[in-house]
C-alpha cells in the first residue's frame, strides 16, 4: 500500500513538472544550482522554446540567446503556476514588475529599465501589507527608503545618492516619536 501510494505521488508531481505550459510568454528555471541560484532560463512562446538566458553563479546575467518576445513574460514556478510577471522590450526587462508568492499573493512590485531597477520598488509581507518602498534610479538606490510598521507608518526612513548613503536617516517607534537619528554625505557619516 505504502509503494502505490508513493507511485501515485511521483505521477503527481511528475504530472505538475511536466504539465503542458500555458499560452503566451512564459519563462521557467530550467537549470538550477545546488545552492538555489538560477544558471538557465527558457523562454516560450505558446509551448515553444524561444530563448535561455544564463546567469552565473551569483545569478547575475551573463547573456541571452535568442529572442525574448517584447511584451508581459509570466515566470512560473516548477507546478506552473505564475511567481513574477515581468515586462520585456529588446530582451531586456524593461517596465513593470509583480512577484507573486505560491499562493498567488502580491509580495512585490516595481519597474526595470533596460534591466535595471528604476523608480519606487514596493515590498509586502505575507498578509499584504507595504513593508518597505524603495527609489531606484538607474539600477541604484536613489531617493528616499522606507520601512514600515504593519499599520502603515514609517519605522525607518533613508536616503541614497546614485547608491550611497546620502541626507537624514530616521529611525521612529510605532507611535511616530523619533529615537535616532543620522546624517550622511556622500556615503560618510557626518552626524
Amino acid at each position: 500500500m505504502k509503494n502505490i501510494i508513493r507511485l501515485l505521488l511521483c505521477m503527481v508531481f511528475v504530472g505538475m513538472a511536466c504539465s503542458p505550459l500555458p499560452k503566451g510568454v512564459v519563462s521557467k528555471a530550467t537549470q538550477i544550482s545546488k545552492k538555489g541560484i538560477m544558471q538557465e532560463c527558457t523562454f516560450y512562446l505558446n509551448g515553444k522554446p524561444v530563448a535561455k538566458s544564463l546567469f552565473d553563479a551569483t545569478g547575475a546575467l551573463v547573456k541571452t540567446e535568442g529572442k525574448i518576445p517584447d511584451g508581459l513574460v509570466k515566470h512560473l514556478f516548477v507546478d506552473n503556476v505564475v511567481s513574477m510577471e515581468l515586462t520585456y522590450q529588446n530582451n531586456k526587462k524593461n517596465g513593470p514588475y509583480k512577484v507573486f508568492s505560491r499562493e498567488g499573493r502580491l509580495l512585490a512590485e516595481g519597474a526595470f529599465q533596460d534591466d535595471q531597477p528604476h523608480g519606487i520598488i514596493k515590498t509586502y509581507n505575507e498578509q499584504g501589507l507595504l513593508t518597505l518602498e524603495r527609489s531606484y534610479q538607474d539600477g541604484e538606490l536613489h531617493g528616499p527608503s522606507r520601512w514600515l510598521y504593519e499599520d502603515g507608518s514609517i519605522q525607518v526612513e533613508k536616503n541614497y545618492r546614485q547608491g550611497v548613503e546620502h541626507g537624514t536617516f530616521v529611525w521612529k517607534d510605532k507611535k511616530g516619536k523619533v529615537t535616532a537619528t543620522e546624517v550622511y554625505k556622500n556615503g560618510k557619516k557626518i552626524k
